[in-house]
């Protein structure tokens, strides 16, 4: 049955020759093995004559004006239509700019976050790294032996640099 259905949606167009070719000799094949297509076959065979002698229907009293009058009023109103589409499609994408705008934030955050987690060593302070990075920064006591900030401090602390009336500024 549900081949008849495919062939019977194909018979009008079997009978205008507007089937292909494949189309068409499948459709011949199912009519001769189907009594039940061949009946509606001749059904709408029928309806031709009556279809012609009914002749074109008359056209509408200004139809033609109508059809014309209508285009017209598209054609003036198509570029105010293209625009209100081009504002429709942004304000329906602007959540979406939000959105994405908002999560890259908050990735930036997260990945920022972790890479100043992570870029040091446990036990490892910024000032040792930035001093292994660029030591002439901290280089202020370069007159001195084995100078830097870190060996003047310590220095400093034992008493080892100043003895008596002694002051940094005269070292």
């Amino acid at each position: 049955m549900t081949g008849c259905n495919k062939h019977r949606a194909r018979l009008g167009a079997y009978l205008d020759g507007e089937l292909a070719d494949q189309d068409q000799r499948e459709c011949e094949r199912h009519l001769a093995g189907c009594p039940a297509c061949r009946a509606v076959l001749d059904e709408l065979k029928g309806l031709a004559p009556v279809l012609r002698a009914l002749g074109a229907a008359p056209v509408p009293h200004g139809l033609t004006a109508r059809i014309l009058a209508g285009a017209a009023d598209r054609q003036r109103s198509f570029l105010p239509a293209v625009v209100r589409a081009w504002i429709y499609e942004i304000r329906a994408v602007s959540w979406l700019d939000g959105s994405l705008t908002a999560a890259t934030l908050c990735a930036v955050i997260v990945i920022g976050g972790f890479m100043g987690w992570t870029s040091h060593a446990p036990g490892e302070s910024a000032t040792q790294t930035a001093h292994e990075a660029r030591p002439e920064l901290f280089d202020t006591f370069g007159a001195l032996p084995g100078a830097s900030i870190e060996a003047a401090t310590l220095d400093l602390l034992t008493g080892d640099l100043l003895t008596g009336d002694q002051s940094v500024r005269d070292l």
